[in-house]
């Protein structure tokens, strides 16, 4: 409204001035005109002050992050601890009076714990789930520190340090937690165990792959050491996830082995095998001599320990071997727990549903460029009308100038008003867009089929559901009112042109064709950029995710620098692809503005010439200079427009080809939907393979209905693969398979999964109440069917 008054007054007060004869007509219509240039000017300033607020709290949140501090830091004056130079020594960690409080429970986990890990042996920490054995083996790497108490590393003869005085990445060489559930990046074998050792030979690869009972995995993979594991390593089974993270922490060379229940999948054969040549790294005539701790409640694992160590709520119940744990009935407590475990076509149906949204915006469009070309009218005609002369002497006639000044005034107000209702009906319509696209690639994610993920990288899947959705989100908000009222501008400026004076028309339509060319060039190069900032983006996105996934293995192989450094590759990558790209498409602002020069002073020379011939008034020239800048000015800003609609188009591209890529395993035309099955499974001459090597080969098992099964079988010989088949996870290359008598090709998915249940090894639970996730397979359950179903699950345990 400011602007609106303050352009009433150059109109107003140039107008008096000229019956004043204290200015000229060519100074008022100057003064005119920039102050036309500076009502733009100044409305783009708005704009970037709105980007500004924007950014500003996105920065906001990035700062908070960044000034959030670690908990576990190195002290002012850490301390490297050095393993002696024969290695015959080793190193010894004791807990003296710790206990350990959670801060948002509030409740103890450790309270009080006295214990001395000796280098050398083998020492297994047994319990219930819940006794604080993870918590115990968190506090030696310093993941976390104790809320009171000490722990110590070193030896009598060589003195005791507190953790909390050595240098993490020190410490955390020295001690190496390998956890239950491990964590795999994308890349090949060799890479994975890479992190451990940079320069690890392939020699010593395949040594620790031997230590951790995983040679034959290597005979199994289709290019041994360089095959891909694909995304957490979803390629492998679980035991081979364990044995392969065994082996990595191996080629650390770490004087202190923590297994946080990292045997659990293991079969026994296969576990009694990887501890004993654990037990011959322990051994103290050999030369690495280490410390060996495992946590878990299996009895072979027991019976291979120098020591036992029973907790029980945070407390240490008893300690000693396992005979002298015998003879003090521990093992009977023991058997008594249980063991826990083209976009604009792709955008079509998404716009019919706003379609009465998209005509009012239109609508709303038109009347507000009708408000803008009102402003060159109200000059023509205080020009052409508001002037007499009086005497040889030009007097403004002011009721010609009131009128005019209302006039303006008037479309200042609508024009403000009509923008907040456009900007209005299109962020409404942009963001119903925007939602059912949201809704539509969550609900289609949700469909693909397991060998989908086993491919993809989870972050490059996030980068196209919420990167590329959001950078989309202000093409449609701002984008259509914006080319709606470039192009109703241009056209009705052309009109207007062509009934004043078909000339000035000609001179600015010689433009177009030049102006089209190169658009369609830029619009060519600039998509095609911003196609490979949003691959590069993705790539260090998805890195970013497998790092948050990875922080504990990150920092317990002291990997943090190695992968900040991959981390900045890629970024360095995705910083140059916008550079080049920027190279590549910044002469179309410069080339736009050169051409609206050229046309600018062409008009001038023609109107000029068009005035001394008495062709055209002073107030149609007036008029039209008006008309050429409402021509001009959208050619100008079509740099802005493109950019922002190649780098939206790149993105859609790439949400479309997600919600275009269809599961591979879908229900058939006539997919059965049945009830209660009686559960009498056949698998019949079954072939199956995830790359080119047979997991599965002629495969025939029947099982009848109502019978426990048990399926025992080395680790990767393709037990969880029976069970993935069954409930169409994959599906086999060749064979049947069959639940009761239908073929389970012929079952709608829903029935299948809802008769076959499946309790994965690696479980997840979402960030809810307890409830919340047993209401994930009946969400109508009472409280009484939830307790009634975890005392079953107990008794089963």
């Amino acid at each position: 409204m400011i602007i609106a008054c303050s352009y009433l007054w150059v109109i107003g007060f140039g107008g008096y001035l000229i019956g004043q004869n204290q200015l000229q007509i060519g100074q008022f219509v100057a003064a005119v005109l920039m102050a036309n240039l500076l009502v733009f000017r100044i409305e783009s300033i708005g704009q970037v002050l709105h980007i500004f607020a924007d950014a500003r709290s996105s920065a906001t949140r990035i700062w908070q992050m960044l000034d959030e501090k670690s908990a576990i830091v190195d002290a002012a004056y850490a301390l490297p601890l050095q393993r002696d130079a024969d290695g015959d020594e080793g190193v010894n960690i004791r807990l003296e009076n710790v206990s350990f409080q959670d801060r948002s429970t509030e409740k103890y986990i450790l309270k009080q714990c006295n214990v001395e890990f000796r280098a050398g042996e083998i020492v297994t920490i047994v319990g219930k789930t819940g006794a604080g054995k993870t918590t115990l083996m968190n506090l030696l790497n310093r993941f976390i520190d104790p809320t009171a108490g000490q722990v110590w590393i070193g030896s009598d003869q060589r003195g005791w340090l507190n953790l909390k005085d050595i240098s993490l990445v020190n410490l955390r060489h020295m001690v190496q937690i390998i956890p239950q559930d491990n964590f795999f990046f994308s890349g090949t074998l060799a890479d994975n165990l890479k992190i451990a050792k940079q320069d690890a030979t392939e020699q010593e690869m395949r040594d620790a792959l031997h230590l951790a009972s995983a040679s034959e995995l290597l005979q199994r993979l289709d290019a041994g050491l360089e095959t891909r594991i694909g995304d957490k390593g979803v390629t492998l089974s679980g035991g081979q996830k364990q044995r392969i993270a065994l082996a990595r922490s191996i080629l650390k060379n770490s004087s202190i082995l923590a297994l946080d229940d990292s045997t659990s999948a293991l079969d026994s054969t296969t576990e009694k095998q990887v501890l004993q040549r654990l037990s011959g790294l322990a051994d103290n005539k050999n030369q690495l001599k280490r410390t060996i701790l495992i946590n878990s409640n299996k009895q072979t694992t027991i019976s291979l320990s120098d020591r036992i160590i029973v907790l029980d709520q945070g407390q240490i119940l008893a300690q000693g071997s396992h005979t002298e744990l015998l003879q003090h009935c521990i093992e009977e407590n023991l058997a008594k727990t249980a063991l826990h475990r083209g976009m604009l076509k792709k955008l079509i149906p998404l716009l019919y549903p706003i379609r009465y949204l998209i005509l009012a915006m239109i609508s709303v469009e038109i009347l507000q460029v009708l408000s803008i070309f009102v402003r060159p009218w109200a000059v023509k005609y205080i020009l052409d009308s508001g002037f007499q002369q009086v005497a040889g002497k030009l007097v403004l006639y002011q009721p010609v100038l009131f009128i005019a000044i209302a006039i303006l005034a008037f479309s200042w107000v609508c024009r403000f008003g009509l923008a907040g209702v456009s900007k209005y009906l299109s962020g409404k319509a942009a963001l119903s867009v925007i939602n059912d696209l949201r809704r539509s690639l969550f609900q289609h994610i949700q469909a693909l089929n397991i060998g989908y993920f086993d491919r993809t990288k989870a972050g490059r899947i996030i980068s196209r559901a919420d990167r590329d959705v959001d950078t989309l989100e202000p093409v449609l908000i701002q984008g259509p009112p914006e080319l709606l009222s470039a192009i109703l501008r241009c056209g009705l400026a052309s009109l207007l042109l062509w009934h004043i004076y078909p000339p000035f028309f000609w001179c600015l339509f010689a433009t177009l064709p030049i102006l089209l060319t190169m658009t369609a060039i830029f619009k060519k190069s600039s998509q095609r950029h911003w196609g490979r900032v949003a691959e590069e983006r993705s790539r260090f996105t998805a890195h970013l995710v497998e790092t948050v996934n990875g922080a504990k293995i990150i920092q317990q192989l002291n990997y943090s620098e190695t992968n900040q450094q991959r981390y900045q590759q890629l970024l360095k990558d995705f910083n140059d692809s916008i550079i080049y790209g920027s190279k590549r498409t910044s002469w179309f602002a410069p080339f736009t503005g050169l051409l609206s020069t050229v046309a600018t002073a062409v008009f001038i020379v023609i109107g000029s010439y068009a005035y001394s011939e008495g062709v055209i008034s002073i107030g149609q020239f007036a008029e039209s200079i008006f008309y050429v800048f409402l021509f001009l000015a959208p050619l100008q800003e079509l740099t802005d427009l493109f950019e922002r609609y190649a780098n939206g188009a790149a993105c859609a591209q790439r949400i479309f080809l997600l919600l275009d890529t269809q599961s591979s395993i879908q229900d058939s035309p006539h997919a059965l939907k049945l009830g209660q099955l009686n559960g009498h499974i056949r698998f019949q001459s079954v072939d199956f393979a995830y790359t080119t090597k047979a997991v599965l080969q002629n495969f025939d098992l029947e099982i009848d209905a109502g019978t426990v099964v048990a399926i025992v079988g080395p680790t990767g010989h393709g037990k969880s693969t029976i069970v993935q088949l069954l409930t169409r996870f994959y599906e086999p290359q060749q064979g049947g398979i069959f639940l009761d008598r239908y073929p389970i090709q012929d079952i709608h998915l829903d029935s299948l999964r809802q008769n076959v249940s499946i309790v994965l090894q690696d479980n997840v639970l979402f960030s809810r109440h307890i409830l919340d996730n047993l209401r994930l397979i009946q969400p109508e359950a009472t409280e009484f069917n939830k307790l009634n179903s975890r005392r079953i699950g107990r008794n089963f345990g």
